[in-house]
């Protein structure tokens, strides 16, 4: 395992994953995906993939989707992307509707990164009206780096598994929540932004 690489070989995976592709089909990686598992600290392992990620996001152009606890330790990952050299223009942070926190929310578009608002149609973790009023209210005062999703992975959140709500279902919720114009900006123009990228160097 990860806990005995360094930051440098973990880096030199994720690059050759998006330059020369994974599996049989040599599929080409579109973004690094990197995250935290504790709401209170980041563990050492945790420090040593997010710096590995921030090192091959520098070399590839790539985009970075986190994975946070709970919608927290954002900064914290942050810090250690910038401490990298890191454009955080290059990152968004995920799962932050579970910490609908207004400041803590404006205090990280202020770093200039996305925030992933990709809990849609989870109870669970909160009411998709609040979800709805806190992008209104981050896209009105200028925070537009908003994305919203339903981070549907399992398959009890799908339809052909017998599950629910699934991906239709979801979509259809986010438009209802936030109208044409602000569904547009955050599930089409904002992931098409962001998503996009000419590696760099090449």
């Amino acid at each position: 395992g990860t806990t005995r690489r360094s930051s440098e070989e973990l880096a030199a995976d994720f690059v050759r994953d998006i330059r020369e592709g994974f599996g049989p089909e040599h599929t080409r990686a579109g973004a690094i995906k990197a995250g935290t598992c504790s709401t209170e600290e980041l563990w050492d392992v945790e420090r040593t993939v997010l710096r590995a990620a921030a090192l091959a996001a520098k070399e590839t152009g790539a985009p970075i989707l986190t994975h946070t606890q709970a919608g927290r330790l954002g900064h914290d990952q942050l810090d250690v992307f910038e401490s990298a050299g890191l454009d955080l223009s290059q990152v968004c942070v995920g799962h932050l509707d579970r910490n609908l926190e207004e400041d803590y929310l404006v205090s990280l578009a202020r770093r200039g990164v996305w925030l992933g608002l990709d809990q849609w149609t989870k109870d669970k973790y909160g009411h998709d009206t609040d979800r709805a009023a806190m992008v209104r209210r981050l896209v009105d005062a200028g925070h537009t780096k908003v994305m919203v999703s339903g981070d549907l992975g399992r398959g009890s959140y799908q339809r052909a598994y017998g599950g629910s709500p699934g991906l239709g279902a979801c979509l259809t919720a986010i438009r209802k929540a936030l109208g044409d114009e602000l569904a547009e900006l955050t599930l089409v123009a904002n992931p098409a932004a962001f998503l996009a990228f000419r590696e760099a160097g090449r």
